[in-house]
């Protein structure tokens, strides 16, 4: 994701990318993402109201960690 960020087009890359995880993610399933974007810059792009799963996020000394768990079908 960091890369992405950093080229050219680097939201609209983002923003496929995740639409793509969240695609194929299975209910029930994990997506994580490590990265040094501060949760500021990095929530928004778990955070969309397109997208079903709960992100949390973790601090892991200079690096943080982003889960996103997909609901099940229930």
């Amino acid at each position: 994701m960091d890369s992405l960020i950093c080229g050219s087009s680097g939201e609209a890359s983002c923003l496929k990318l995740h639409h793509s995880i969240h695609k194929v993610l299975a209910p029930g399933g994990t997506y994580i993402n490590v990265t040094y974007g501060e949760p500021a810059e990095r929530m928004k792009h778990f955070s969309r109201p397109d997208f079903t799963w709960v992100s949390e996020h973790e601090t892991i000394g200079t690096y943080h960690m982003y889960t996103m768990v997909k609901p099940t079908d229930d």
